[in-house]
């Protein structure tokens, strides 16, 4: 009875480690924020972008709504992208306002940079 108590411990503590090293030396290709597997996901992106425009609004408590209107993979790792994002905020008399930027930004597999913004 031991000796089976033995042998199976052994064989679930083999299992586990094979598991865990199954899992740390993968190849999958997950390593890009932006990508969904072979193509990027473009409502990720739409959003991510949107928010750098919030540091336009003068009040707390805008949100933003992105789309994406271009994308142009340059390699597997960098794409060039088009989004434009609306800005919700408020203004001194608590009145919401929309206003409409495009923002041209650079992505890659940790993030993205914006080159330029400009309001619509």
């Amino acid at each position: 009875m031991k000796k089976l108590f033995k042998i199976t411990f052994r064989l679930i503590a083999l299992i586990v480690v094979i598991i865990v090293l199954g899992s740390i030396f993968s190849d999958d290709d997950n390593s890009c924020y932006f990508k969904n597997g072979d193509s990027y996901d473009r409502l990720l992106i739409g959003n991510a972008v949107s928010e750098s425009v919030l540091k336009y609004a003068k009040y707390e408590g805008a949100t933003t709504n992105g789309a994406v209107m271009e994308l142009s993979e340059i390699n597997d790792s960098i794409a060039t992208v088009i989004v434009q994002a609306t800005l919700t905020a408020k203004n001194a008399f608590g009145v919401r306002k929309n206003t409409l930027y495009n923002i041209k930004a650079t992505l890659s597999c940790d993030g993205y940079s914006v080159d330029e913004i400009n309001q619509l």
